[in-house]
């Protein structure tokens, strides 16, 4: 029997892109060094990345409407992975103002 009950949704994936978009704000609002907004902007990225590949997985073993939601997180995926560190600042800058 399992210690822990088994997840069936992403929600350790999506807490931990919180936290690291909340470590991004804070290094955008005290304007530290770009080289850590950068790092900070990375981190955003992968999060979000593995969030996306979290929530595929479940979509999958649930198999209802499975091919239009995989379409858009396949989609939002690729945008992730080809948006610049530049853009993703910027995207957190504006979220600031």
């Amino acid at each position: 029997m399992p210690i822990h009950v088994p997840r069936s949704t992403a929600i350790k994936k999506q807490e931990t892109l919180a936290k690291r978009e909340e470590a991004l704000r804070n290094v955008l609002r005290n304007n530290v060094a770009l080289e850590k907004q950068n790092l900070a902007a990375e981190k955003v990225r992968v999060a979000f990345i593995n969030m996306l590949k979290a929530k595929e997985h479940w979509i999958d073993k649930s198999g209802v409407n499975s091919e239009r939601q995989l379409a858009n997180i396949e989609a939002e995926r690729r945008y992730w992975q080809d948006i610049e560190v530049t853009e993703i600042i910027s995207k957190y800058n504006k979220d600031e103002d």
